[in-house]
């Protein structure tokens, strides 16, 4: 059975800063240590930030994560101050890129920590990138997959205390699907405020989250982005409902469509027309997607469908089957190499 998550440091892996005097100093420190008060010790210097390395159980580590994120209206979300998103976004090139003490220093400059993390129920390491609690910024936690087999896919989770138990769908699915980056936002939607476009992730294109999304995807990535509705807020209303954000669904959202309907919901999907309160028309993560050619997969759904974990795992098991029904036969080499380029010039790639 996978219990949770452990960390540890390699003992090789502490290093100190060079600590030099000038004769200036040295003078200065010889006066200090003659004074009436004594000899006193010296404060030790500062760690350098190094890459952390964790094992256990990645959905265990998600689910905790999500139980220290800030609640609505309280203010905890701070919007990137400019240039801030680009230099995250250098740090997760350098992870990237492998070298990950590097990056850890950073990543250290915004309160993060590099962890390489080893799930032991599938045996493939991950990065994660997890702001230190309780959080500076909230800007989200990052799963980027270091599998050689990772599909080139993103999984989404822009809402994980508004949509109760979307970030478990979304961590199950990343998993189960071999999918290359999984993102889970850092505060509940409305914690800025009530209905504040700032701290929603599915509202605010200027967020580390959107900027994370722009870098990591290209025109054949596939992006499953989960969601969750009351069907007491939207009467009559099917139990799920799909779309791309757009009054034209692509092809891809009628094979999930028929997925999840063998597993006995019922599912509409927006067309411009039909279920359009839950619709994601102003999702920047869907608009950016598909300016690009992407595929973008807004699911919402019902409480019922997340509460059960039957009929949970059963919408991830349809998303499986419409994904492997699609064509992504692009060498994980080229989508590893891909993601480090785009990383580099700060936005999605050509």
């Amino acid at each position: 059975m996978r219990t949770g998550y452990q960390a540890a440091r390699q003992p090789d892996q502490r290093r100190w800063p060079f600590v030099g005097a000038t004769p200036l100093v040295a003078a200065a420190l010889a006066l200090w240590l003659s004074s009436p008060a004594g000899v006193r010790s010296e404060p030790a210097p500062a760690e350098t930030p190094r890459a952390l390395q964790e094992s256990g159980d990645l959905q265990a580590l998600v689910i905790a994560y999500k139980g220290t994120l800030p609640d609505h209206d309280s203010h905890a979300f701070v919007e990137p101050e400019p240039g801030e998103a680009v230099r995250f976004l250098a740090a997760t090139t350098t992870a990237l890129g492998g070298d990950l003490d590097d990056a850890a220093s950073r990543f250290d400059t915004f309160g993060y920590d590099l962890v390489s993390f080893l799930d032991l129920g599938s045996s493939v390491w991950h990065l994660v990138l997890r702001e230190r609690t309780p959080c500076g910024r909230c800007w989200g936690l990052y799963v980027l997959s270091r599998s050689v087999t990772a599909r080139d896919v993103a999984v989404e989770a822009p809402h994980p205390l508004f949509d109760a138990l979307a970030p478990e769908m979304a961590i199950d699915a990343y998993l189960r699907m071999d999918a290359r980056e999984f993102s889970m936002a850092g505060t509940h939607r409305y914690a800025n405020g009530p209905d504040s476009p700032v701290s929603d992730m599915a509202r605010n294109p200027n967020s580390v989250f959107q900027k994370m999304h722009e870098a990591l995807t290209g025109p054949d990535t596939q992006v499953f982005q989960y969601h969750g509705f009351n069907l007491r807020n939207h009467p009559g209303y099917p139990n799920v409902v799909l779309s791309n954000g757009s009054p034209n669904p692509q092809p891809e959202l009628f094979l999930l469509k028929a997925a999840i309907e063998a597993r006995g919901e019922t599912v509409g999907i927006f067309d411009g027309r039909d279920w359009g309160e839950l619709g994601a028309t102003i999702n920047p993560q869907g608009r950016y997607t598909r300016s690009i050619g992407g595929r973008f997969f807004h699911m919402e759904h019902e409480f019922a469908i997340r509460s059960d974990p039957a009929r949970r795992a059963a919408m991830v098991d349809a998303a499986l089957e419409a994904l492997f029904s699609f064509s992504l036969d692009a060498p994980p080499a080229t989508v590893g190499q891909r993601a480090v380029a785009c990383l580099a010039c700060g936005r999605g790639p050509d």
